[in-house]
C-alpha cells in the first residue's frame, strides 16, 4: 500500500477517530475520494461473493478491512488492496467454483497450492479485470509464526451478524476474536506495513470499548499461547494513540512467563526485518513431522517457476539467499532481540 494513501486514516486516529472533510487539505480529500471509490467496488465485490456462497449454503466470516468500512470507519478513510473470508476447508471446492464463476483465477506465485494450503492456511485468488480486487480465503486465522492458532470452530463460535452499507446481512468476528486477529496481524507485519493494522486495532477498541470483554480476551488470548504477539501489537496501539488498555499483563514481563519455544518463536518473528525471513520461521512453526518433511522437500528444490519468478531461474542464487535465511533464523535462537 502506497504511503500516501494512509494520511487519512492516520490522521482520523490522531483525531480521536473523529473527521472533518472539509478541513482536510487537497491531497488528503483525493486520496478520500480515490480510496471511497474503489471501497464501493469492493463493497459490490462483496456482495456479490456473498450472496454466492449463501445460495450454496456455505457459512463463511468477512475478515479484516472488508468487515471494517462497514461500521467502523468513515467514507474513504480506511483504504483496502482485497477482500478477506474465511470458511471451511471442506467447503473449499465449492467456494472455488464461485469464484471461477465470478473471473477469478489462482495467484500462483510458484509455489504450488499445497504448499499454500501448508504454509498459509489460504489462497489467493485474483481477476485480470479493472478494478483488480484479489479475494483471500482463509481456512484458520492466526498468520504465521502461528499458524492455525484460532481454529475454524473457534471462530465460528465466535461472530455476530452485521448489516453492510448496502443492506445486507455478512457475518463478522465478535470484537474480543477480531482484535486477537488484528494483533497477529499486525505482528506478521510489524516490519514492514504495520501502521493500518495498529490503527485498526485503536478504531476497534474506540468503537467497541463499552462491550469488549476484556477477560474473554485475555483468557483466549492466554489459552492459545498468543500473549507475547497481542502484546506486542497492543503496546504499538498505545504508542499511536496514546490510550489505556485494561489488559492485565499487558506491560508485565510476559517472557519471564512464556516457554522456551514460545519465547524464540516470539524473538525470531521480531527479528524479521525482510518478508523472505518468514520462511525459516514458517518451516519451523509448522505443525507435525510429516508436514516438516514434505516441507523440507519443498524447500530443497521448490520447482522451476518459483525460481523463474524470484531468483532468475538460478537454483545456485536461491540455495544461498536460503542459506542466510536459515542462519540468521537459527542465530536468532540464542541471541536475545
Amino acid at each position: 500500500m502506497e504511503e500516501r494513501m494512509r494520511k487519512p486514516l492516520l490522521r482520523y486516529i490522531e483525531a480521536q477517530s473523529r473527521i472533518d472533510y472539509a478541513a482536510m487539505d487537497e491531497e488528503s480529500k483525493q486520496i478520500i475520494r480515490e480510496v471511497g471509490v474503489r471501497n464501493m467496488f469492493i463493497q459490490n465485490r462483496l456482495s456479490e461473493l456473498m450472496q454466492r456462497l449463501d445460495a450454496e449454503g456455505i457459512p463463511s466470516i468477512v475478515l479484516k478491512g472488508a468487515h471494517l468500512i462497514q461500521n467502523t470507519y468513515p467514507f474513504g478513510i480506511r483504504p483496502i488492496e482485497d477482500i478477506d473470508i474465511l470458511i471451511d476447508i471442506l467447503d473449499f471446492d465449492k467456494a472455488e467454483q464461485i469464484l471461477h464463476g465470478m473471473g477469478y483465477g489462482v495467484c500462483d506465485v510458484g509455489i504450488g497450492r499445497w504448499a499454500n494450503f501448508t504454509l498459509s492456511n489460504k489462497i489467493t485468488y485474483s481477476t485480470r479485470t479493472q478494478p483488480v480486487i484479489p479475494i483471500d480465503v482463509h481456512f484458520t486465522l492466526g498468520p504465521y509464526p502461528y499458524l492455525g492458532a484460532l481454529k475454524r470452530k473457534l471462530l465460528f463460535e465466535n461472530t455476530e451478524s452485521l448489516e453492510t452499507q448496502n443492506g445486507e446481512r455478512i457475518t463478522v468476528l465478535q470484537p474480543e476474536v477480531l482484535l486477537i486477529h488484528m494483533c497477529l496481524h499486525l505482528f506478521q507485519h510489524h516490519f514492514e506495513d504495520w501502521q493500518v493494522s495498529c490503527c485498526d486495532i485503536v478504531a476497534v477498541i474506540r468503537q467497541h470499548h463499552a462491550r469488549i470483554d476484556w477477560k474473554k480476551f485475555e483468557r483466549m488470548a492466554e489459552a492459545h499461547r498468543l500473549r507475547l504477539p497481542v502484546a506486542y501489537s497492543l503496546q504499538k496501539a498505545c504508542e499511536l494513540a496514546d490510550m489505556k488498555i485494561p489488559v492485565t499483563w499487558l506491560h508485565r514481563d510476559g517472557e519471564a512467563e512464556a516457554g522456551y519455544y514460545e519465547k524464540w518463536v516470539f524473538r525470531s518473528s521480531a527479528a524479521q526485518r525482510h518478508g523472505f525471513d518468514r520462511f525459516f520461521i514458517q518451516y519451523v512453526t509448522t505443525p507435525g513431522i510429516v508436514l516438516k518433511l514434505k516441507c523440507a522437500l519443498q524447500m530443497i528444490y521448490p520447482g522451476n517457476l518459483f525460481l523463474k519468478l524470484h531468483y532468475q531461474g538460478s537454483y545456485l542464487k536461491y540455495m544461498v539467499s536460503a542459506s542466510k535465511i536459515a542462519f540468521k533464523g537459527i542465530t536468532a535462537i540464542f541471541i536475545k532481540r
